[in-house]
């Protein structure tokens, strides 16, 4: 009698186990929130098992540095981090963690400084709006170039080799490993961005704006093509996203703003039904969206000229979105009392990293 019931002990242990693997693995999960429920067709939220820690762990959202940015990027060659101070300074800090001032340089009116795929280079725009100037800085020797004068525009090659600039005449093609430049097309303009996204394909875009009608127009290199990926929209303003063949548009409908999924061929692939910049979004490895969302909108906020302009700060939500279709989730913070309004996020080394425009600081998301 006592080895029947051993073994219809055991059965009962198995039988619980099994009920257990099923209960969580194979029942239906609730139903998600609207907002998360309408990214993607049958899209669930996934909950990340999170265990009791055994000891103090560091927080999971944290600011790095104790001084003010305006921006930051990553050299993935050596893992070496670089800030550029409000003031221009350049700031590196390597992966031992050993912080230095390397080029001490004031450059006034920062505008923007974009990065080259690979981080060896940078690019900055200051002296804006009077006189914009663009200069490079290569961080094999802490030094700035300047681009030529006139220059309105710039934007580096995917595979940072290269870079291509726009004066009001001509775009032109800068080789980096012998410093000439060619020209690649006759060009007119005053105003324009440029975004070079792959390697024969080149995006030409006049600055966004919901007071006139914008356009984003491929051109091909091989062939020096120009054709139009999206005509006359108002308030356009796209970000392309490294090895990835999509992008995010914003658009705007009768001063209501909304935020799709798009491609090279200019195919509208989903339209979200949440609000936020492209500048706040980060697609990563080509299959996860980080997307920096906005709790609230004001109903008199016009996008994304107030976002430009600063007259409008956000209080943020953090969210991954795999856009495979399998799920979405929001990446929730221990201190609520920390406001985000996050841009330029990046992933590496399994964390995601962004500078909060509130405070001017950099901070890092552990999503490990």
């Amino acid at each position: 009698m006592k080895k029947y019931l051993k073994y219809i002990a055991i059965i009962l242990v198995i039988t619980a186990i099994a009920g257990a693997v099923y209960y969580f693995f194979f029942r239906e999960r609730e139903a998600l929130p609207e907002f998360i429920g309408g990214l993607f067709p049958g899209s669930e939220k996934i909950d990340r098992e999170i265990a009791e820690p055994e000891e103090a762990e560091e927080p999971q959202l944290q600011a790095l540095e104790d001084f003010p940015i305006f921006d930051y990027w990553i050299n993935v060659e050596t893992g070496d981090f670089y800030y550029v101070t409000l003031a221009g300074q350049v700031v590196k800090e390597t992966e031992a963690g050993e912080r230095s001032t390397v080029n001490s340089q004031i450059i006034t009116r920062l505008n923007r400084v974009t990065a080259s795929p690979n981080g060896r280079y940078a690019l900055a725009k200051f002296n804006y709006p009077n006189l914009p100037t663009f200069g490079i800085f290569n961080t094999a020797t802490d030094s700035w170039q300047p681009l030529p004068e006139n220059t309105i525009a710039a934007a580096w090659s995917p595979d940072s080799q290269r870079l291509i600039y726009a004066n009001e005449n001509s775009l032109n093609i800068l080789n980096l490993s012998n410093g000439r430049s060619s020209k690649a097309l006759d060009l007119t303009q005053k105003a324009l961005e440029l975004d070079w996204v792959s390697d024969e394909l080149v995006f030409l875009s006049v600055p966004a704006s919901v007071e006139h009608a914008s356009s984003i127009w491929s051109l091909n290199l091989s062939n020096n093509r120009l054709t139009p990926l999206f005509e006359d929209e108002i308030g356009l303003t796209a970000k392309w996203f490294e090895n990835s063949d999509l992008g995010l548009a914003l658009f705007s409908v009768n001063r209501s703003p909304f935020i799709s999924l798009v491609d090279h061929a200019g195919e509208v692939l989903n339209v979200f039904n949440f609000t936020t910049l492209p500048s706040k979004c980060l697609i990563y490895l080509g299959s996860k969206l980080y997307c920096a969302v906005p709790k609230n909108i004001g109903l008199n906020t016009e996008l994304p000229d107030d976002y430009y302009k600063k007259s409008v700060y956000f209080d943020d939500a953090l969210y991954e979105i795999d856009l495979t279709g399998a799920g979405v989730f929001e990446l929730t913070t221990e201190n609520k009392n920390v406001a985000i309004d996050a841009e330029h996020l990046e992933v590496y080394a399994g964390r995601l990293y962004f500078k909060n425009r509130i405070d001017n600081r950099f901070y890092s998301f552990n999503l490990e």
